[in-house]
């Protein structure tokens, strides 16, 4: 009704090869099972959802038990999910290019780049494995990884009834303010007293209570990059037979708005990102140093970088870690030592990795990956890491991926591209 070119696939057409193949569509929706298997012992017999039987979790094909990585553990169901289930119940390993699970790690390999919105409309879609100071690991994490600006999920089980009837009002709004956070915060209060009144707060809680939204760009940037109209224009749904988990829910959700107390889900102004240092905090600390060797928000002094950067270090943090190896390896206010600094960059990595949704941390790993310290020289690869940083608002990122695009380095030239990153760094008066 509003004039969008749109693709659904629904049935046997709601697949895991269809969905991959998607690319960058202003809109992706999947409505469908959500799955995060937290325990070995797998999902009650009662509930209602995805069964996961015991021998499943234990399945080497995909490693879903205990000590696994919990970008592994969690996913959505599409078409094939459960004969694939069986299937691996009857130890048999099938095609995992369109098994019909797809987990949280192949999502983050999705390019969802310029994607406005990402709606899981599944059952507990936002649930993952929480780590102090780096997040949560799981879908949310994943599609901010494959570039998605604002994803719309779920913290518990939601009704199959109620869910339709609040997404129709949710899209509504949406597509008629094109801010997606107030969207649903409006229609979520809405439809909690509209419920209230009806079946009790209780039943409020529980319907729509549930639906969050989590902030992947800079909150105070307002990107809309779609019109509606233009052929370029897409909004993608992906159906299946979607129903409930049975869980347990002592809290009431609205929306959530970008966690303002981590600085590792946006790209921080010196200012604060000093106040937070000078408090203690670690990664502040390497972020104040990152800033002060750059020149980036700030006048560059190499002496201050590297006293931030030794804070953060001490305390073991990641990206401290490499701020002090690359200041210690180009001697840059500290003694020059290339060994040292080498050995600092690599004890970094495992860290850096596991912070996937950090601009910092990604144009971190892409220089590594572009110059092959601590990790095989991949040019690709680095691209791709600098292309995810510079979405994300990081001003070097966006020069450093501006240059690659312009001379075809790790990615087809591409002028226009090239451009576009040039001037989002010059809106951050980035130009060293």
């Amino acid at each position: 009704g509003s004039g969008w070119d749109s693709l659904a696939f629904s049935g046997a057409d709601a697949t895991k090869k269809n969905l991959v193949q998607q690319h960058s569509p202003c809109i992706l929706h999947l409505a469908t099972h959500g799955f995060y298997l937290n325990s070995i012992d797998g999902i009650e017999a009662n509930s209602r959802g995805m069964k996961v039987m015991n021998s499943t979790l234990a399945d080497p094909t995909i490693g879903l038990m205990k000590g696994v990585d919990p970008m592994r553990a969690s996913g959505i169901a599409l078409t094939g999910a459960q004969a694939t289930l069986k299937a691996w119940f009857d130890g048999k390993a099938p095609d995992p290019q369109d098994d019909g699970v797809l987990t949280a790690e192949e999502v983050s390999g999705l390019n969802l780049d310029g994607t406005w919105l990402v709606t899981l409309s599944a059952c507990e879609s936002g649930v993952g494995e929480s780590k102090s100071g780096e997040g949560v690991f799981g879908l949310r994490r994943a599609f901010m990884m494959a570039g998605a600006q604002n994803l719309l999920m779920t913290l518990s089980p939601v009704s199959d009834e109620t869910t339709a009837k609040f997404m129709a009002d949710f899209y509504k709004e949406a597509l008629t303010t094109h801010d997606a956070v107030a969207s649903l915060a409006k229609v979520q209060c809405d439809w909690l007293v509209k419920l209230r009144n009806e079946r009790g707060l209780l039943a409020a809680i529980r319907d729509v209570g549930p639906f969050a939204m989590v902030v992947m760009v800079n909150p105070s940037t307002k990107h809309f990059p779609c019109s509606g109209s233009s052929t370029a224009d897409q909004a993608i749904s992906a159906s299946g037979n979607r129903s409930s988990n049975k869980a347990e829910s002592d809290r009431l959700v609205s929306s959530l708005q970008p966690d303002t107390q981590s600085p590792s889900l946006r790209v921080l102004e010196f200012s604060d990102a000093l106040a937070r240092a000078d408090a203690g905090d670690t990664k502040a600390q390497a972020i104040v140093s990152n800033y002060y060797a750059l020149g980036y928000k700030t006048k560059k002094d190499l002496a201050k970088a590297a006293e931030y950067a030794t804070m953060s270090a001490r305390q073991d943090n990641p990206f401290g870690k490499y701020q002090l190896g690359v200041l210690t390896a180009g001697g840059d206010g500290v003694e020059l030592d290339l060994d040292k600094g080498k050995q600092l960059k690599v004890q970094a990595i495992e860290g850096l990795n596991t912070m996937g949704d950090d601009p910092y941390a990604l144009a971190a790993l892409g220089a590594m990956a572009l110059r092959g310290e601590g990790v095989a020289k991949d040019i690709k690869k680095a691209a791709k890491l600098y292309r995810r940083s510079a979405n994300l608002g990081y001003g070097p990122a966006q020069l450093l991926y501006s240059m690659m695009l312009s001379r075809g380095v790790g990615v087809s030239p591409d002028a226009s591209g090239a451009r576009k990153y040039a001037s989002m760094a010059d809106e951050q008066n980035y130009s060293p």
